[in-house]
């Protein structure tokens, strides 16, 4: 055994467990001065009011956001700068609708979404690990919609009876259109309704495959613009509804993402309220970012004014009543009381940064601590709803 070898001890070796132990004392003692100072050149980079981000080293985290829709949470980013100088790095993933993106969430492939909450609370209703984290209202008309071709007789929703209709399900439009079916006396069974992506149901709409078409702007300004269609029917105006800021839970828990998190939420009021207050400019970069044309990109930043908020009293009343209605339809599995699904302390870090940028709009017309009609020249109402 090594305690019992012959060979003489030599006095150097003896020496050098003492010098390298002062050279790696040495080396963590720099180490750690210069994480510390690079820590704080991000936290100031990042723009004041980053809350946990600003104190906290987020260089080696990673956030996936998903985004569902050409003009959801990337775009916004992203036109507004509120990507640039971030603590931590961003990826970007781009769907089609909320259904699969919560599909990669499941998966582990995306951290972070915000889109329409109908995908989400079908979801939940059967069992993924998905959480809250705050709610997008819409305060003008919103391009959601119900089109039909020019030439075509029907003009309202009762027109549809025995018509087939594209309809991308699972989305916010799915709730709606069908919540805007009863309100004009019809059931759902009375139309033939086909689960079609916004891609394929643009393309069955124009081949007259479809009578009618269940979408959201900027697709429907495309289609309204470019595809010979014309609404019969705004959906939001029928029922108002609350688009949601969503992760997974195990980012909230995750001690690095949950503070990226945070810091995503302030920079996502941020961007709305840049999105609202310059919409010339958001038409143009929307139109490159989502390689749409410019003038279809225009009338949907023209009939748009959202917000990030707090999942409050009313948004949760709105997302319950969501869930027990497709429970009546025997579409989601399971009800489940909202509140618990929805993250603590979002809601004041939200509206804590809403309180920064100018509020948003209420039913009233005036915004939290702001004066009648903040944020600027648009019309406030009551919200009209989301974008899947």
């Amino acid at each position: 055994m090594p305690a019992h070898r012959s060979t003489p001890r030599q006095p150097q070796p003896a020496r050098r467990p003492l010098t390298a132990l002062l050279s790696l004392l040495l080396a963590a003692l720099l180490t750690a001065v210069l994480t510390a100072c690079a820590g704080s050149t991000a936290g100031s980079t990042a723009g004041s009011g980053s809350g946990a981000a600003g104190s906290s080293d987020l260089s080696r985290v990673t956030l996936t956001v998903g985004s569902p829709c050409k003009a959801c949470l990337k775009r916004l980013l992203i036109a507004s700068g509120q990507d640039k100088n971030t603590p931590y790095r961003i990826n970007w993933a781009d769907f089609d609708s909320t259904p699969t993106l919560v599909e990669a969430m499941k998966a582990g492939k995306v951290d972070v979404s915000q889109g329409g909450e109908t995908g989400v609370l079908f979801a939940l209703g059967n069992g993924a690990d998905l959480k809250l984290l705050g709610a997008v209202s819409q305060y003008r008309s919103g391009g959601t919609v119900v089109l039909v071709k020019k030439g075509s007789p029907i003009t309202d929703l009762a027109g549809l009876r025995g018509k087939k209709v594209a309809v991308p399900f699972y989305t916010a439009q799915h709730y709606q259109f069908a919540r805007s079916l009863e309100a004009a006396g019809l059931k759902w069974s009375d139309v033939n309704a086909v689960n079609l992506t916004t891609t394929d149901g643009l393309a069955a709409f124009n081949s007259g495959d479809v009578s009618a078409f269940v979408i959201w702007d900027p697709n429907a300004a495309v289609a309204e613009l470019h595809h010979d269609a014309r609404i019969i029917q705004e959906l939001g105006s029928v029922l108002p509804t609350y688009s949601a800021l969503y992760a997974t839970a195990a980012a909230t828990t995750d001690p690095g993402k949950r503070a990226a998190l945070e810091d995503l939420a302030r920079r996502s009021v941020r961007a709305f309220a840049w999105v609202n207050s310059h919409r010339t400019q958001w038409a143009q970069e929307l139109s490159g970012l989502a390689q749409i044309p410019l003038d279809s990109a225009q009338l949907a930043a023209d009939r748009s004014e959202a917000q990030l908020g707090p999942a409050d009293a009313e948004v949760r009343a709105s997302w319950q009543a969501e869930i027990e209605y497709f429970r009546g339809q025997n579409q989601i599995k399971q009800s489940y009381p909202i509140a618990d699904r929805i993250v603590p302390g979002f809601d004041a870090v939200i509206a804590d940064e809403l309180a920064k940028n100018g509020g948003r709009p209420s039913p009233t017309g005036t915004a939290p601590g702001t004066a009648p009609g903040t944020p600027a020249a648009a019309p406030a109402g009551t919200p009209t709803g989301s974008h899947s």
